[in-house]
């Protein structure tokens, strides 16, 4: 959490932006331009509005969600634009946002597999604003990443700073898709990941189900 938390905070600060106050002011700004006749069917927006409107000493610091869908079927809108900016504001204050990276792989969530022959970014996951989380699977050191967690790189958004050398690294690599299939200068994610096969769900202390999922 402490990890997640940093992480947040650092994004605040993208070199292009000094300071976390200069973030927020940009955010803020950049949300009461943009004009959204978008609607928030699953409350995504009104969600973000409630914790922006909840008081420090009352606010959860950690948000886990999990929640996504194409990134292509939200950016780029005013839509997105404000809920970045929510984002932003509440990494200003020390809080955390975590969002499942996805469980349909590189593959969209509707419509064609790879629409045009690409691998399909996931949102929010893939906002640079956030902490997206995948997933793992194995019960043997180490693990292996689970084939149902999604990941890549954003077509909306370049890879930040913070990124950089991480991505490189990666890119190097001789094992890699095709690079016509994916945005090499988008930002990466997910970010961390966890267990995500086999998972028990527990109610009053009894085993209910066993879950896969990010």
């Amino acid at each position: 959490i402490a990890f997640a938390t940093a992480t947040l905070l650092v994004r605040a600060t993208d070199p292009s932006l000094r300071d976390p106050i200069e973030a927020l002011a940009v955010a803020e700004s950049a949300a009461e331009q943009s004009v959204d006749t978008h609607p928030d069917l699953l409350g995504l927006l009104a969600w973000l509005y409630a914790v922006g409107n909840t008081s420090d000493s009352a606010v959860p610091l950690v948000f886990s969600t999990s929640y996504g869908e194409d990134e292509a079927s939200e950016l780029p809108s005013g839509y997105a634009d404000r809920i970045n900016a929510e984002f932003v504001k509440g990494g200003a204050r020390g809080i955390s946002f975590l969002f499942a990276s996805g469980d349909s792989g590189a593959a969209a969530v509707t419509g064609a597999s790879c629409p045009g022959g690409r691998f399909a970014p996931k949102w929010p996951a893939a906002s640079p604003w956030v902490t997206a989380v995948g997933g793992t699977q194995g019960r043997q050191m180490p693990e292996q990443s689970w084939a149902g967690s999604s990941g890549g790189f954003s077509d909306a958004f370049a890879a930040p700073a913070w990124q950089v050398d991480a991505l490189a690294s990666y890119l190097s690599r001789e094992d890699l898709p095709d690079a016509a299939k994916y945005n090499a200068s988008g930002r990466g994610f997910p970010d961390i990941s966890a267990a995500a096969v086999d998972v028990p769900v527990l109610i009053s202390s009894r085993l209910k189900t066993v879950v896969a999922g990010t």
